[in-house]
């Protein structure tokens, strides 16, 4: 039995009957318990404590013009500079069973030459060595892939297969944005996802979707939500304004230095609409802090792990304007780059110290300045 709180600022603590069963920190997805010990059949008190206090130094850089310490964090995953800091729960909040062995976080990844599909997921206890997969358009409901396969048992509890592209799979980009529902069924139960069939990539500097070159007509979305101050979570929002952004002539937005809900993912699939997301970090002190860095590093790998499967997601970027030790996020993209092909990466969305501000880092698989040679 999990506990489920799909957006809060900042932590989380969870109790039954009194009894703490844990802590959550992420500005970037859901909080998730396992309440599976503490609930028995009957009546139960579920309690939960929601803290907005900044917990980690060095996510923001101070925004000194405001007077109030409180008002000056600037990154917009935590700040009161666009949307304030809000305290409570946003969108989902869902008690969810399964059984305890059932497979969990299903993740599909493309090639670049667009012929295989490999699939991965986690399972507790590894029970079979065959599974079932259904790939079907999420438009026609047409199934294009129904077949037994042969899995791999990884390290970690994961397991894997690879299968050659369905003839039927059609590619993801703007001008076609084709969604596909892949189920899993294993004897211990079923695990789902949506996704889009894409590549993103670059040609000898040409940035490339699906092997041809696209351009980026975009603008930045800094949590401006001015009637609510807070995001929205329902995709009926996101649709709206990535239809206004369309009409404009736009095929991007870039979420500076916060990370958007599942929602705004889900209407820009749909959408035939590209991202670019970033960690809620926007500091001049990158790396002085080692907490800081280790909370950065999971909301990373939470991003990419609760968002990963949506075609829209084409860039990522640790942050905005950073600055420091900046060798802290050339190894931490480092790390990102082989764990998930579905993305490009960048150290930082610009920076003022040089060199970094004029040329791209070592691990940079794009570069955004605003002076440059």
């Amino acid at each position: 039995i999990h506990l489920k709180l799909e957006r809060i600022i900042w932590e989380s603590s969870v109790f039954i009957d009194g009894n703490i069963v844990g802590s959550a920190n992420s500005l970037v997805g859901s909080h998730n318990f396992n309440l599976t010990t503490f609930l028995t059949p009957g009546k139960h008190l579920l309690t939960v404590c929601i803290d907005n206090s900044n917990k980690f130094p060095f996510i923001n850089v101070p925004g000194t013009m405001y007077p109030d310490k409180v008002n000056q964090d600037m990154a917009h995953g935590y700040t009161n500079h666009t949307q304030i800091k809000w305290n409570g729960i946003l969108g989902e909040i869902a008690l969810e069973t399964s059984s305890k062995n059932a497979p969990k976080d299903l993740q599909v990844y493309p090639n670049k030459t667009l012929d295989k599909l490999s699939v991965r997921f986690e399972q507790t206890k590894i029970e079979e060595a065959i599974v079932t997969c259904v790939i079907t358009s999420i438009a026609s409901g047409e199934q294009v892939f129904n077949e037994k396969v042969n899995i791999v048992k990884n390290a970690n509890h994961l397991v894997s297969f690879e299968i050659d592209r369905p003839k039927k799979l059609q590619l993801w980009d703007e001008f076609s944005p084709n969604l596909y529902h892949l189920e899993i069924q294993t004897k211990s139960g079923k695990v789902a996802t949506n996704f889009g069939y894409k590549f993103v990539g670059n040609d000898n500097g040409d940035l490339t979707l699906n092997n041809k070159r696209i351009f980026l007509r975009g603008n930045l979305e800094c949590v401006i939500f001015p009637l609510t101050g807070y995001p929205p979570t329902k995709k009926e929002d996101w649709a709206k304004l990535i239809k206004q952004a369309k009409a404009y002539g736009l095929n991007h937005l870039r979420f500076h230095s916060w990370c958007p809900p599942k929602a705004a993912f889900e209407a820009a699939d749909e959408a035939g609409f590209y991202y670019q997301v970033e960690l809620p970090h926007w500091s001049l002190k990158v790396g002085e802090d080692k907490n800081t860095t280790a909370f950065l590093r999971k909301e990373a790998d939470k991003m990419l792990k609760d968002y990963g499967n949506h075609p829209s997601f084409i860039f990522m970027a640790l942050g905005n304007e950073l600055q420091g030790d900046i060798s802290v996020l050339n190894d931490m993209v480092a790390d990102l780059k082989p764990k998930d092909n579905r993305h490009l990466y960048a150290t930082t969305a610009f920076s003022f110290q040089q060199p970094t501000g004029t040329r791209p880092e070592k691990e940079d698989e794009f570069f955004i300045a605003q002076w440059t040679d």
